[in-house]
This record gives structure tokens, sequence and C-alpha cells, in this order.
């Protein structure tokens, strides 16, 4: 979108996405080098008051991914609830509505990956699913692997794990294979890591929601550039 634009992209994050002060320097430096508009996956709610002062100074702010309220401009996102709750619809069918299955979170902070999971939570139960896993096992790959090695290592007659992005379904993913339980639980995922796409074809995960993460970032600079420009945006748009 940039170069189609003809503007400069500065594009930073994080290591960890749920680190809250870390995105706030990220924002505070990638201002410093005089950007006009911002396009960010907020990690808080302490954005709203990072989004309140850029627009105070001209500056628009687009979402992209979720939704945390505030002076944005506009969202850009994914109908979260409804794909973790095709997320749950699917594991039912595949488990022929019964089962028990675990819910490996993501972390509360995280609205997206929140919303997936209580759509999930709807679709699986609705199927006639029972979840008797429900934890959070951490934002990034290895501290999910770590966790979840240790649930399923002293948990047996789990029939099926949903995980809500892709650092938790690749955590899930090397912990189910170290265990040689990959081929015996229903796996589905969320995100499309190529880890993930070789499993499946392998047969290893049963399956994984896609989003439209390319969508979304092109969409995001498109929207922005649009509010520098002093033109009326879309306040949100969800794409499924």
């Amino acid at each position: 979108a940039g170069k189609e634009l003809g503007v400069e992209v500065y594009a930073r994050g994080a290591i960890d996405e749920a680190n809250m002060s870390g995105q706030r320097q990220v924002i505070n430096f990638i201002m410093k080098q005089g950007c006009k508009g911002l396009v960010l996956a907020p990690n808080s709610d302490d954005r709203k008051d990072d989004v309140a002062r850029l627009k105070a100074q001209g500056i628009p702010t687009v979402y992209i991914d979720r939704d945390m309220g505030g002076d944005r401009v506009s969202v850009i996102k994914t109908e979260n609830f409804t794909a973790g709750e095709l997320a749950g619809t699917k594991m039912a069918k595949a488990l022929n509505g019964q089962g028990s299955v675990a819910l490996l979170r993501l972390n509360p902070d995280v609205v997206s990956t929140t919303a997936r999971e209580k759509g999930f939570i709807k679709g699986a139960t609705q199927g006639g699913l029972e979840i008797v896993i429900d934890r959070y096992i951490g934002t990034m790959v290895a501290e999910a692997q770590t966790n979840a090695f240790a649930i399923f290592e002293s948990v047996e007659g789990v029939d099926g794990v949903f995980t809500p992005n892709e650092s938790t379904s690749l955590g899930v993913l090397k912990a189910l294979a170290l265990l040689n339980k990959a081929d015996n639980i229903i796996h589905i995922g969320f995100d499309a890591h190529q880890d993930m796409i070789s499993s499946l074809t392998a047969n290893h995960m049963y399956g994984f929601v896609v989003q439209q993460p390319f969508k979304m970032g092109y969409q995001g600079v498109i929207t922005a550039h649009s509010a520098m420009q002093g033109n009326s945006v879309k306040k949100e748009v969800e794409l499924i």
C-alpha cells in the first residue's frame, strides 16, 4: 500500500505482542521519525491515551486486527468471535458431537484472541463437547510449548484442543509432536504459519482458521493515508 501511494512506511513492533510498555515505546519512536499517521494492532486500553495524544497533534490512528476504542479513526479487523465459533463448530463435527477438549488461551489482555476463545466455547459446547482444560499458556512460542507440554504430559483423555493464534498454535503443535500425541488429538489452530501448513498436509493438525492479515495491513495503510488527507473513512471494517 505504501508503494502504491508513494509514502514511506516504518514497520516496527515489540517482540512480545502483549508487551504493553514495549508497544508504547515503539509508538513514541515511530512518531519521532515524523510519521503523519499510525496503523496499529493495539495491545492495551492504555493505547487510548496514546491515540488521543496523537490526535491532538493531528496524527490519525487506524487500528488493525482488534479494537480498543478511543479516538481511532477506523478499525480493520477480523470478525473474531465468529471465527472462533467456526473453530468450535468444526471441532464438534470432527468429534461427532461428543468428547473432552482443551482451550489453550493466549493472554487475557489481547481482545482479538479473547473474542476467538469465547466464540470457540460457544461453538464447541453447543456442538456437544465438554471443555475440560481452560488455561492461558503465554504469548511466545517457547513459553506456549513448555506450558502445553506440561499439560498434555499429565492429562489423558483429551480429544481436541483449540489454540487462538499463531504462537499458541505452534507451541501446542511442537508439544504434541514431542509427546507423540499429534495424531491422537484433534488440533484446530488459528493463522497459517508454514509449519502449520506442513503439519496439516502430514495429518498432524486437523485444521486452522485463516485471517486476511495482508488485506488488514493494506487496508489499514490506505485508510490512514485517506484520513491524513482529511477524507472521511469508515469507522469499522470487518473482514470474514
